[in-house]
C-alpha cells in the first residue's frame, strides 16, 4: 500500500522534489561562481577556435630574429629571496627577437574577438635569468644564512663557468601563464629560430653584460638583505594559479646541454637542503625557463600582470 504524505503526494516525491531542487540551486550557484571566477584568458576552455586560428597564423618576427646562446654567469639571491641563475646578457638575436615580439607581428592580437591586451616589456625580462627555488612561506634568511647561501651560490657559479655551459636558444615557444612556475602553462605555439649566418649575432654584447653585472653588484651592497627579505615572492606565489596571460619563453628542457643542467642543479639542492633544511623549495626541473618577454594579459585582468 502507498505511504501517502500530506497532500496527497508520495513521500519519495517530495523527496526527490527537494533533491532536484538543491541540485539546481547548487547548479546555479556553481555556475555563477565559475563564470565570475574562471581565468577568461584560458583559451583552451572558452576560445577553442581562437586558439586553432593561433595556431595556423604565420608569426613574422624579422630577419634578425635568429638562434643565440646563453652563457650561464652567475647563481645569486635575488629580491625576495628567489634563487636565480643568471646568464651574461642578451645577444643582439635575443634583442632582435624581443623586439620582433610585438603586437604587429603577431596577428591573433589584431583580433577584436581576441581576449588579450598586449603588454609592454616588465622588468622581469630585462636581463636573462632563469628562476630555480623561493624561500618557504614566512622564511627569512638571517646574516649568517644569507653568508651560507652567497658561499653556495659562488661554488657553484664557479662550477658551471668552467665548463662553459650555455644554452643554444633555436626556438621560442608562446605558452599561457596559468602558474608562475608554468607548471601548467599550455605552448600555444614554438618558433623555430634559424642559426644567424653572423656569428657575433649569438653571444651578448658589452652593454648587455654591463646590465648583468650591475644587477650583480647590487647584490654585494649593504643592506641587501632587506630587499632579500621583503615581503612577497615566497614559493606559494609561484605554485599557486596566476590566471593572467601568455608570455614567450625557452625551456631548458628543450637545450641541448639539458643533461648537464641537471647534473648541476642536483648538486646545487643537495648543498641547500644540508646546509639550509627547509628554506628553499625548488621549482619542478622540467618547468624551469627563461622569459624573452611577456605579451599580453586577459583583459579583465589587466591589472595583475607584473610577472609576465
Amino acid at each position: 500500500m502507498t505511504n501517502w504524505s500530506r497532500g496527497g503526494k508520495p513521500k519519495w516525491v517530495l523527496v526527490g522534489l527537494a533533491a532536484v531542487g538543491v541540485l539546481w540551486v547548487g547548479h546555479r550557484a556553481w555556475s555563477q561562481n565559475y563564470h565570475h571566477h574562471a581565468p577568461a584568458h584560458h583559451l583552451h576552455g572558452r576560445f577553442p577556435a581562437i586558439i586553432e586560428k593561433m595556431k595556423r597564423m604565420p608569426v613574422d618576427l624579422g630577419p634578425d630574429a635568429t638562434a643565440f646562446n646563453l652563457s650561464a654567469s652567475q647563481l645569486f639571491v635575488s629580491y625576495h629571496g628567489v634563487l636565480t641563475l643568471v646568464y651574461d646578457g642578451w645577444p643582439p638575436a635575443a634583442i632582435a627577437l624581443k623586439n620582433g615580439l610585438s603586437s604587429s607581428s603577431i596577428p591573433w592580437l589584431q583580433d577584436s574577438k581576441f581576449p588579450g591586451v598586449f603588454v609592454k616589456e616588465r622588468g622581469g625580462s630585462k636581463f636573462p635569468k632563469t628562476s630555480l627555488a623561493a624561500l618557504c612561506e614566512g622564511c627569512l634568511l638571517t646574516d649568517t644564512e644569507l653568508t651560507t647561501v652567497g658561499a653556495i651560490c659562488d661554488h657553484w657559479s664557479e662550477k658551471i663557468r668552467t665548463t662553459g655551459l650555455y644554452l643554444n636558444v633555436d626556438k621560442v615557444s608562446i605558452v599561457t601563464v596559468r602558474d608562475l612556475m608554468l607548471v601548467q602553462s599550455h605552448t600555444i605555439r614554438t618558433l623555430a629560430l634559424p642559426q644567424p649566418i653572423d656569428g657575433q649575432q649569438l653571444h651578448s654584447t658589452e652593454s648587455e653584460r654591463a646590465t648583468v653585472d650591475a644587477v650583480l653588484a647590487e647584490a654585494k651592497h649593504p643592506g641587501y638583505i632587506h630587499k632579500v627579505n621583503a615581503p612577497g615572492n615566497r614559493y606559494g606565489h609561484y605554485k599557486h594559479h596566476a590566471n593572467h596571460g601568455a608570455t614567450a619563453v625557452t625551456h631548458l628542457r628543450d637545450v641541448h646541454s639539458w643533461v648537464l643542467l641537471q647534473v648541476w642543479l642536483r648538486g646545487v639542492k643537495s648543498d641547500f637542503d644540508k646546509q639550509l633544511p627547509g628554506k628553499y623549495h625548488f621549482f619542478e626541473p622540467t618547468s624551469l625557463h627563461v622569459t624573452l618577454r611577456g605579451l599580453w594579459v586577459d583583459r579583465a585582468t589587466s591589472k595583475h600582470h607584473d610577472h609576465l
